[in-house]
């Protein structure tokens, strides 16, 4: 699986393409023993292809054989490392974030400028005001992410996204910085980006930082 590696804040990121077919990912699995019973309980193609790819890639960025297990809000854990994980996939992408100590969150969504047409299910008010200003849905795209990136760190608290994450201001580049603001939580987090023309990514770690 040809894959790119990213660093950010001691994290590690993993971006992969999801050429091989099952049999070829399951090649690539060294632990794939540990998972057989619950690969065996999927049945969709593309579910089991996203399955294999998150693993492959948490193996080669924690540097060793890890196991994947669920709590009950289906938030991945390793229950046999301490390394805090995220996980997204879109289409033939997937991606995985780990750090050491911080809880992280990651979100990769093919390019889709149909994130206008449920936009105010997302965008506060302030918000809609900003990005209607744009040309295309570009920043519309990011903010979704990295609103689904702060659920994967926060958790239900931010279910209601218009409700409680603010996209501050950014500067719209290939790649790059931006801020938002947890209403009832009364912190800003900051979050990366990167958007090409295939796919917009989003990821953070949840550490305090000086703005």
């Amino acid at each position: 699986m040809k894959t790119e590696k990213l660093t950010y804040r001691n994290s590690t990121i993993l971006i992969g393409v999801m050429e091989e077919d099952i049999e070829g990912l399951t090649h690539q699995l060294s632990n794939f023993e540990v998972y057989r019973e619950e690969f065996s309980l999927l049945r969709n193609e593309k579910r089991k292809k996203e399955f294999l790819s998150a693993r492959i890639l948490l193996n080669q960025a924690a540097g060793c054989l890890v196991r994947v297990t669920y709590d009950a809000n289906r938030k991945p854990h390793l229950n046999n490392n301490s390394l805090h994980i995220s996980i997204t996939h879109s289409k033939n992408y997937v991606a995985v974030i780990i750090h050491p100590e911080f809880p992280v969150g990651i979100d990769l969504e093919n390019r889709n400028e149909k994130v206008k047409e449920i936009s105010k299910r997302f965008l506060n008010e302030s918000e809609q005001i900003l990005f209607s200003k744009e040309t295309n849905t570009a920043k519309a795209e990011i903010a979704w992410s990295a609103k689904e990136t702060l659920y994967k760190i926060i958790g239900n608290e931010v279910r209601d996204f218009a409700a409680t994450l603010e996209i501050l201001p950014f500067a719209l580049n290939d790649s790059g910085t931006l801020h938002v603001l947890h209403k009832t939580g009364s912190r800003i987090y900051e979050l990366q980006y990167q958007q090409n023309e295939h796919y917009t990514l989003v990821y953070g770690v949840d550490k305090k930082i000086r703005l």
